[in-house]
């Protein structure tokens, strides 16, 4: 894998995890820093995307990280419940 200069990760190890069945992880680490952001709430509504929530507050798909940064009690945002309560940050 390689990760690209702009990236969020470009100073982080990437490591590959092969386990017993074949399965093969990309594992991304590196060091865990404090930060803070200003925040608007936004209530998850049917049928949205986090992408093109990016898309629409940052003006780029792949910004997603951002809004998923800023939500780590979030696991999955294929599945996100209509009414939940999210934070998309505005600095």
């Amino acid at each position: 894998m390689t990760i690209g200069v702009d990236s969020r990760y470009s100073v982080s190890a990437v490591e590959k995890l092969n386990t017993t069945r074949g399965l093969v992880f990309t594992i991304v680490s590196g060091e865990q820093t404090d930060f803070s952001v200003t925040y608007t709430s936004y209530m998850w509504e049917e049928g949205d995307r986090v992408d093109l929530l990016a898309d629409l507050h940052y003006g780029n798909v792949n910004k997603w990280y951002i809004i998923g940064d800023a939500n780590p009690e979030v696991m999955d945002w294929s599945s996100v419940p209509p009414a939940t309560i999210i934070r998309i940050p505005t600095s």
